[in-house]
């Protein structure tokens, strides 16, 4: 059990832009509460909007897995906007007027995921 307290924020973002990947414009760096660093968020370009894609390698089955996993839309959507937010100040004429797609997720028990 924490025993610190239990609020979460983001102190830092940095971004990496790309413009070699197909919908990926670029990747990004977060650090939350200056104690955890999350590596290569991706930052995409979908049908909907913006979102960000959590780190993940590819399985020997051919399908994905991330490898950092938000248990709270309250927790994804303070990662999108941190790197979308960090994006749009350094480069403003890439995704200035573009909205920002929230997909919804249904979280359960975190230990089932493991």
């Amino acid at each position: 059990m924490l025993t610190e307290n239990p609020r979460l924020c983001v102190t830092d973002v940095r971004i990496y832009p790309t413009d070699d990947l197909k919908n990926t414009i670029g990747f990004a760096h977060v650090v939350i509460s200056d104690a955890l660093i999350i590596r290569d968020l991706r930052l995409v370009r979908g049908k909907k909007g913006l979102f960000v894609s959590m780190p993940a390698f590819h399985r020997r089955d051919g399908k994905f897995r991330d490898i950092v996993s938000p248990l709270s839309q309250r927790m994804r959507d303070l990662l999108t906007n941190a790197v979308v937010d960090a994006y749009r100040r350094e480069h403003p004429q890439t995704v200035a007027s573009e909205d920002i797609y929230h997909p919804l997720q249904h979280f359960s028990d975190p230990v089932e995921k493991i």
